[in-house]
């Protein structure tokens, strides 16, 4: 097992702009506590206890892979997808998203009236 690395812990009581906790070990003590032992937690250990809160409260962790917008290739790739879309333009299809479109915009005008 490697050794722990030196890392500082903020004492949250009485006041932990004045009491720092060097720790060293898994347990230290600090003079804030009156030599109370203070368990450091690890990042995994905070982690995992605020996974089991949210799991307790209903909830389930969702991880999910989105394209990078900030990426050269997503641009290049919208830019493709664009140009294929205006060289098949459709009339019908042109004139029916221009209506939807005015229809939306005045119920969002009109939302913004009566907020104001």
């Amino acid at each position: 097992m490697a050794p722990r690395r030196e890392r500082e812990t903020t004492c949250l009581w009485p006041d932990p702009r004045v009491f720092r906790l060097n720790v060293r070990e898994r347990n230290a003590t600090c003079s804030a506590f009156n030599g109370w032992t203070v368990m450091a937690k690890t990042s995994t250990e905070r982690t995992q206890r605020t996974r089991e809160r949210y799991r307790r409260s209903g909830m389930r962790l969702l991880q999910m892979w989105v394209p990078d917008t900030r990426s050269p290739a997503f641009a290049a790739e919208a830019e493709r997808q664009s140009r294929l879309l205006s060289a098949h333009r459709d009339r019908e299809v042109d004139a029916w998203l221009d209506e939807n479109n005015q229809a939306l915009f005045a119920e969002l005008d009109e939302a913004e009236r009566i907020a104001r």
